[in-house]
């Protein structure tokens, strides 16, 4: 008769068992979803950077090979640029698409500071010209490197209740110079 030992269910396939969750069999590298989901990633970072103007290119830290792929990228339509898209992504895996992403993200990081300054300047122009000297003495508090001369001819000749072309370029040249006084102060 066999005996039977303590924790033995009877089953001699010991060794055809399934390992324990705690055991190590080595890396095999990431899964085929994993790669699968850098693909896609590496592909939109792609498809921004033939969204983006030449000069914004230019900042970006892209070798020629790549910057050559997203100028072929930004003349082509449908089947062709969808091809494209795929051949640039494929580029960008071979990199180190992380920093560009960083690099990308950075620029419109950017670009929301200078909307938000732009609509500052926007706010002050019309305060201003509504405002008289009351805004004035508001502006030179907030931004003590603004020339309040200046300011007062700009808004002088911008009054709104003149519609001369005079009127609109001083218009626009207060929103230039509050725009670079917001600018300077870092705001």
């Amino acid at each position: 008769m066999l005996e039977r030992r303590e924790g033995d269910d009877g089953d001699d396939r010991s060794d055809e068992r399934a390992p324990s969750p705690g055991a190590s069999h080595g890396w095999a590298g990431p899964s085929r979803s994993q790669k699968k989901r850098d693909a896609r990633a590496a592909g939109d970072i792609g498809a921004e950077l033939v969204r983006l103007s030449a000069a914004t290119l230019a900042r970006l830290p892209l070798d020629e090979e790549l910057r050559e792929a997203v100028a072929a990228c930004q003349g082509m339509r449908k089947n062709a640029l969808a091809r494209q898209l795929r051949f640039l992504g494929k580029l960008l895996r071979s990199r180190d698409h992380a920093a560009i992403a960083r690099a990308v993200a950075e620029l419109g990081q950017r670009s929301g500071d200078e909307l938000r300054r732009e609509r500052e300047a926007e706010a002050w122009r019309e305060r201003l010209l509504a405002g008289g000297e009351a805004a004035l003495a508001a502006l030179a508090a907030a931004l003590p490197a603004a020339d309040p001369e200046l300011v007062r001819g700009l808004v002088r000749q911008g009054d709104p209740a003149h519609t001369g072309t005079r009127a609109q370029r001083a218009r626009r040249e207060l929103y230039r110079h509050l725009r670079a006084l917001l600018a300077a102060a870092g705001r």
